[in-house]
């Protein structure tokens, strides 16, 4: 038995489970993948990671503290999202104006419809406006209105995303998960933990080409896929409640970049297939430093066009270009023959992004509390996937390049989701 747990904790298995739970983790929401008996293979798989961690956890020389904290964040998590897998449930509240209901369509799997089940108090509509509806409560004296932008917590349940069906009819989200602060509580502490295991993970030997051809990958494939592709048209806009707002002038540099961009990373892939001795790597920096240049030119024009055009908040999708647009400066300064914390700053610079990613799934699944109801958001599973196959891109493997392109894939992919 001790030696089954114990083979959990090598590098290959360690950073195969790891992956398989991710893609058992992805979208769509976390509870419901847990429910149905069809996703007992998820669950399983989710459980076997924690058990890899915890089996981590017991064999660590160095950065005991933060394995520790990993494996428990892990199993609390695990042992949450159990709970919340049988005691929780969510559906549908139908409710008119005047009307009073004290049951709710109960859904499973898909969108299945496992029938009514009682709210355990009554609610009554007051009134149904566009995009909000005023509830009279037990024990409340005035209407609470209840909106889009932030959910209402009462007698254990979630009322959220109010949706006017007809006249005087509104569609509310219902949800109950009792084990939420054990999975914030265990994401918090996986996020914690991988802090802490940074200043570890390193790879002194690791060549200088791979990292940055990933990072322009990254780059690249931000820039293609956003604002839908719009980017690939010369165009780039931002969603805002009121519907997307188009940017001039910002496709246009970001469209340039992606050429620059594209151009020094296939110079870079092009030199490592071939196997060629004439190195490629000055023009292909040169490519990527301009990439970098007019990406970020790009960025300060959006953020300027939004300020004059009084739109405040934060945007995911220049976020998003912000952040890889980063990433890839930051390891051409890494990867530079001649920089003295080059290979210190390149050792720190991925697991620092599996810790981002974690602590995204945290943030998300916060947000999701606030505005949907339920910390189960396609945003906050997508993000935990992506910390999963960071951790595993992270072991000394023969697929550590493919897992760490698989990382910065799913990196890329939560602008989508947002």
């Amino acid at each position: 038995m001790a030696e089954g747990v114990s083979a959990l904790a090598r590098p290959a298995a360690f950073a195969t489970i790891l992956t398989a739970a991710a893609l058992a983790l992805h979208p769509p929401a976390l509870v419901a993948r847990l429910l149905p008996a069809q996703s007992l293979l998820a669950a399983a798989l989710v459980m076997l990671a924690a058990l890899a961690l915890v089996a981590r956890a017991a064999q660590a020389r160095e950065g005991r503290a933060g394995a520790v904290a990993s494996a428990l964040g892990a199993l609390v998590a695990v042992v949450g999202l159990a709970a919340d897998g049988v005691l929780g449930h969510h559906g549908v509240l139908t409710l008119g104006e005047g009307e009073t209901a004290t049951r709710f369509e109960e859904t499973g799997r898909g969108g299945a419809r496992l029938g009514l089940r009682p709210l355990g108090f009554p609610v009554a509509g007051d009134r149904v406006a566009k995009g909000a509806v005023a509830l009279m409560l037990p024990g409340r004296s005035a209407p609470v209105v209840l909106s889009g932008e932030r959910a209402l917590r009462f007698e254990g349940y979630r009322l959220a995303q109010p949706e006017t069906l007809q006249p005087g009819v509104a569609r509310i989200l219902v949800h109950r998960e009792p084990a939420t602060g054990a999975v914030l509580t265990g994401v918090l502490l996986l996020a914690a933990g991988s802090a802490l295991l940074v200043p570890l993970r390193r790879s002194a030997a690791e060549s200088l080409l791979t990292p940055l051809l990933l990072a322009g990958g990254a780059f690249v494939l931000s820039l293609a896929v956003a604002d839908h592709g719009a980017v690939l048209g010369w165009c780039y806009g931002v969603a805002t409640p009121d519907g997307r707002l188009p940017l001039p002038g910002v496709g246009v540099l970001l469209g340039l970049a992606l050429v620059a961009g594209l151009l020094g990373t296939l110079l870079l892939a092009a030199w490592r297939l071939s196997g060629e001795a004439v190195s490629v790597t000055g023009p292909a920096r040169v490519g990527l430093w301009l990439g970098v240049a007019l990406a970020s030119t790009g960025l300060v024009l959006a953020i300027a066009r939004l300020a004059f055009a009084a739109r405040h908040g934060l945007f995911l999708g220049p976020a998003a270009l912000a952040a890889a647009t980063g990433f890839l400066a930051v390891t051409l300064v890494s990867t530079r023959r001649t920089s003295v914390p080059g290979p210190r700053l390149l050792a720190f610079l991925w697991p620092t992004a599996v810790v981002v990613a974690l602590a995204l799934a945290f943030a998300a699944a916060l947000f999701g509390l606030e505005r949907e109801g339920t910390y189960a958001t396609p945003f906050a599973s997508a993000a935990a996937s992506a910390g999963l196959i960071g951790l595993a891109a992270l072991e000394p493997t023969r697929l550590e390049g493919a897992l760490r392109f698989a990382f910065l894939l799913a990196l890329v992919a939560l602008a989508q989701l947002g």
